[in-house]
């Protein structure tokens, strides 16, 4: 049931990733209008390096300059950091058919192995095999588990991303007003005064800044219109990772039972070569049947040591797959909170949430 619900998603999913997203281009004709009327940011560096150089204390308008060169900079900066966000943004939603193919591969892989799993072919290994194993196989839950809770992560802001982008760009939108108004302004008054709007620091900082908030606008609508199709994808990993996890899970139970009946065998062999074939027992000394009595005593005690051993090794075990569980549910708990600033959506989760735990 699970792998024909998830063969149908993927090939749902498949067909979306052929719709393109959402272009522009009136923003991003303004964006390259506005940077093409500013010198290049090696320029402004030369420029502001000028300034930091000059001896005694900077005029007002010396300093005006200076800040004003330095907030240019910084937009350039942020530019550059924003190309490159959207770049992994565009490259994880190309990338997502491959994925999917992936995940559907995993996702077979995963369900076939659960179903191959045999106590009869693990019980042909020799013990230090089956102890390596254990440890690989605990090695490999942590991991699932870290790479689970990293999925729920993209999941929860996923499931943020509309309201919070929303108002982001509601927010950057106001700004670019606001700077479209100053730089209007600014522009008019160096007309007036037959100034070069080329060389003016502070039209230069308005020009890059509202080319920079026409880019985070782009940017947000492109999150907004990625978001579904790549919470979807996280949604797919997670299935995958929770049948992945279901099965170490499994893996590691049979192999401590196995290894537990080995454990036990082997002590009982013990027990068993020490009385084998002793003339002086059969002959029925006192001294050889205290010893023996003796002998049964301690081998009972050696069985139940084994068994506590055992006991001892599968509590640590699940120890340290609860502790590992802990550390992600904190981890995933840090997240939360972190998003929560400003998103009225994550309250109300985690309200539920906080409802649906153990009192």
């Amino acid at each position: 049931m699970v792998r024909h619900t998830c063969n149908w998603f993927i090939t749902c999913l498949l067909l979306l990733f052929i719709i393109s997203g959402n272009a522009n281009p009136a923003r991003a004709a303004l964006q390259a209008n506005m940077l093409e009327r500013v010198p290049e940011q090696a320029e402004l560096a030369s420029r502001l390096a000028q300034l930091e150089t000059l001896e005694g204390s900077l005029t007002a308008q010396q300093t005006s300059d200076k800040e004003a060169l330095e907030a240019s900079l910084d937009a350039y900066e942020r530019l550059t950091s924003l190309e490159e966000r959207l770049a992994a943004l565009d490259t994880r939603v190309e990338q997502a058919p491959e994925l999917l193919a992936r995940l559907q591969r995993e996702l077979n892989e995963a369900e076939d192995a659960s179903q191959q799993l045999s106590v009869a072919d693990l019980s042909d290994l020799p013990l230090d095999e089956l102890e390596t194993l254990q440890t690989g196989a605990v090695v490999e839950l942590q991991e699932l588990q870290s790479q689970l809770a990293e999925v729920n992560s993209q999941l929860l802001a996923a499931q943020t991303l509309p309201e919070r982008a929303q108002q982001s760009i509601a927010e950057t939108l106001q700004r670019a007003e606001s700077l479209r108004r100053q730089h209007d302004e600014r522009e008019a008054l160096l007309a007036d005064r037959q100034l070069s709007a080329l060389n003016d620091p502070r039209l230069i900082q308005l020009r890059l800044e509202r080319a920079l908030a026409d880019r985070e606008v782009s940017f947000y609508q492109r999150e907004l219109s990625a978001n579904s199709r790549l919470r979807e994808l996280a949604q797919q990993r997670r299935d995958v990772l929770m049948l992945q996890i279901d099965y170490q899970e499994q893996q590691l139970s049979m192999l401590q039972g196995v290894i537990d009946r080995q454990r036990r065998l082997a002590s009982e062999q013990a027990i068993a070569d020490a009385a084998r074939d002793n003339p002086l027992i059969a002959a029925g000394h006192p001294v050889v049947v205290q010893a023996q009595q003796t002998n049964q005593a301690l081998s009972l005690e050696l069985l139940r040591a084994t068994d506590r051993a055992n006991s001892i090794v599968r509590e640590n075990i699940e120890a340290q797959r609860q502790l590992e569980h802990v550390r992600q549910l904190q981890r995933s708990l840090n997240e939360q909170i972190e998003a929560i600033r400003g998103s009225q959506l994550l309250s109300r989760i985690l309200r539920e949430q906080r409802k649906s735990l153990p009192r």
